[in-house]
């Protein structure tokens, strides 16, 4: 398994999915999604008021950083499929309720709802859905986390 830096501790028990190749190979879209684990783990900080500078090793740190981190993490680096291996699956709603709990996140809309779908009407005409967390509880064979 190639280096994910940040995310190595909470990925390094599976095999995780990437989006497929474009340029500069596996090591580029790695480090692709690397970022974007640092950019919502440090969103999810400021958003509790935590600033990221304090919490740069997340995994020595309370449950509240840690579900974030690992939530982060599961959410740009998910599972590969056992069964098709061109298949990730969807983090379990069970790492986005550790990080609600966790961190003790109250919300008076939508904003805070692990599972969901959403479709979206695109101006061709086409739409678009969205999906977030797979409903079930990890550890699972069939979500992430």
């Amino acid at each position: 398994m190639l280096q994910a830096s940040f995310c190595e501790k909470a990925i390094s028990s599976y095999s995780f999915a990437i989006p497929a190749e474009g340029e500069g190979g596996h090591e580029h879209v790695i480090r692709m999604q690397m970022q974007r684990a640092v950019n919502s783990y440090v969103a999810h900080l400021r958003g509790i008021g935590k600033d990221f500078w304090e919490y740069q090793e997340p995994w020595k740190e309370d449950a509240c950083v840690q579900a974030i981190w690992k939530m982060a993490c599961y959410t740009h680096f998910p599972r590969c499929s056992d069964k098709d291996k061109a298949k990730y699956l969807r983090p379990c709603a069970s790492a986005c309720q550790g990080y609600l709990e966790a961190c003790q996140v109250n919300c008076c809309d939508d904003g805070n709802k692990c599972v969901f779908t959403h479709h979206k009407k695109l101006s061709d005409g086409g739409s678009l859905v969205e999906k977030g967390y797979d409903h079930r509880a990890g550890p699972s064979p069939f979500c992430t986390g």
